[in-house]
């Protein structure tokens, strides 16, 4: 009861008055709004935006992907930003190692690594003199919650849908990435 008091709370400024009005053609990265005011939008869970198309997300223009059927393999260790661009803040994270229960903390994704992705950037950049768009990849952390980060495509390569759809490819690939770990000690057999 306490979180949707919290919630009214933060609907209804008893002080002001509020009014909300229907938009249906307002559309933005995560959902299709159907209330809005000056500063609060109500998102129905089951509107969710479209796949495959452009949108504006923390101001870049991107397309917009489903994380579980797109995905794309590290192949070489990447650093993980807080937004598309190498003069963006470098975050650490914990990041688990799918299919096993072990966490590394690092600014690094390592190589061999599938991630899904939900967003590419349309502009692209050209670091190291690789010119590739940037990738919102989702990691699971360790509470096995969903963060999304920024990854450099000039060290990824999309997987093709019958790779990612595949169980014994990605199993493959997995193995190839825990020998990795475990060959640079930061994971232990």
């Amino acid at each position: 009861m306490e979180r949707g008091r919290e919630v009214l709370d933060w609907l209804f400024d008893l002080n002001t008055m509020i009014t909300f009005k229907y938009d249906p053609d307002y559309i933005n990265f995560n959902h299709m709004t159907v209330l809005m005011n000056d500063g609060k939008l109500l998102r129905p869970l089951g509107r969710r935006s479209p796949y495959n198309q452009r949108y504006l997300l923390d101001g870049v223009e991107v397309v917009k992907y489903d994380h579980d059927l797109e995905k794309i393999i590290v192949l070489d260790n990447l650093r993980m930003r807080e937004s598309p661009s190498i003069d963006s803040t470098n975050l650490s994270k914990s990041v688990q190692v799918e299919y096993e229960k072990y966490y590394y903390d690092s600014v690094l994704i390592y190589k061999n690594a599938v991630f899904g992705y939900d967003a590419k950037t349309v502009f692209l950049d050209t670091i190291d003199g690789i010119t590739a768009p940037w990738y919102r990849i989702c990691i699971v952390n360790s509470r096995d919650s969903l963060e999304r980060v920024w990854v450099f495509g000039g060290y990824v390569r999309e997987l093709s849908s019958s790779e990612a759809g595949n169980k014994a490819i990605l199993n493959d690939y997995h193995n190839q990435y825990c020998d990795y770990l475990f060959s640079i000690g930061i994971i232990k057999k």
